[in-house]
């Protein structure tokens, strides 16, 4: 008789849930974890929470579900609620009439992780969003001078006048004489007005709610107009040397950002923005010897690295933890294949997953 040699794939899931705290946190050195343990195979799964433990089932979870983790029949996971716009193909082919959690990946169960713009990662309370990135700034256009001011007008900070790649802008309500500040004075008084506890010769920290102009008070918005031009200050504080810009929120801000992948969205509910001049190991903590010094309670002294690395002879950038108390999550944002073991945290619960090939 010939023997099946049919293979099939078993994933066993380890759920470790926090048990005290009210943040959405894992602390990997605390012992006081919830354990429970499930085995999938080739079939749709979900892990919603009953009361306070974790039931796994197999239907479509009713409306008033809180689903953690979606694992389907082709061992993927499905992103949480970002996505049920249509961008997870599990999605757009399934009713879902219950609420899906946001999924994050950790970084330590895959070593690194590469970045992009628009990547949304978390550090303890702080979540940052890419918004920029460039080892080539110099082949990068400049700002353009769209400025309307005339060629007697002039900077209200140095009275110096319009320039090609230094323009005059209104950012705010001053008039007549006040009525202007070059684009380059702007960030110097940004840099001086900013604390100088949050920024360094290696990164410049801007904090959205300090953008006041000291002369009118009008607060200067992320996204505005100067005679009829519109203009982005991301795109304004953007440097001539290599960077990476990390728009970044608390944690108590989340719930305002429906659509944090959105650019503008993000920016409108963020609290600032850090430029980071581009070093080969970037070290990212809450100690001041950091190369980012970050100042949040939750995150650890030294949390987390940038790393740049060579891939098929171009510059990638490379997220690593440094087995920081609460971990370094990165955003899950499409479906997600299940190789060999993966760790993936939802609110204060943490999923180990591993596979097992089984031949019958």
């Amino acid at each position: 008789m010939g023997q099946c040699q049919m293979r099939n794939e078993r994933i066993s899931i380890y759920c470790h849930t926090q048990n005290n705290g009210t943040c959405d946190l894992f602390d990997y050195e605390s012992i006081a974890h919830q354990k429970q343990q499930f085995t999938i195979q080739n079939q749709d799964s979900y892990i919603i929470r009953n009361e306070e433990v974790l039931q796994l089932i197999h239907q479509i979870p009713n409306e008033n579900s809180e689903v953690l983790l979606f694992v389907t029949a082709k061992n993927t996971i499905v992103p949480g609620t970002l996505q049920q716009q249509g961008n997870s193909t599990a999605l757009t082919n399934t009713q879902f009439p219950y609420k899906l959690k946001k999924n994050w990946l950790t970084v330590r169960s895959v070593n690194k992780y590469p970045l992009n713009v628009n990547d949304i990662f978390r550090l303890g309370k702080m979540t940052f969003r890419i918004s920029s990135l460039s080892f080539n700034p110099d082949k990068e256009p400049e700002v353009l001078n769209h400025s309307k001011a005339d060629s007697n007008e002039q900077c209200r900070i140095c009275l110096g006048n319009t320039q090609s790649s230094n323009p005059l802008l209104n950012p705010c309500k001053c008039s007549g004489s006040l009525k202007y500040i070059h684009l380059e004075c702007m960030k110097r008084w940004l840099k001086e007005f900013t604390s100088a506890s949050r920024s360094s010769e290696k990164s410049e920290t801007y904090l959205w709610n300090q953008l006041k102009c000291e002369i009118c008070k009008e607060s200067y918005k992320v996204i505005f107009q100067s005679d009829g031009v519109t203009y982005h200050m991301l795109e304004l504080l953007k440097p001539r040397f290599p960077y990476v810009m990390l728009e970044f929120y608390s944690k108590k801000k989340e719930t305002q950002v429906n659509q944090i992948n959105l650019g503008d969205r993000f920016t409108s509910k963020s609290d600032g923005v850090i430029v980071i001049s581009l070093g080969q190991k970037m070290s990212l903590g809450r100690a001041r010897e950091n190369w980012v010094k970050l100042c949040e309670a939750s995150v650890s002294r030294f949390h987390a690295t940038l790393q740049i690395e060579k891939i098929q002879q171009q510059d990638s950038l490379f997220l690593f933890d440094n087995n920081s108390k609460y971990g370094t999550l990165v955003q899950i944002k499409e479906d997600l294949q299940i190789y060999q073991e993966l760790e993936v945290q939802v609110g204060k619960s943490l999923f180990k997953l591993q596979t097992s090939n089984i031949t019958c």
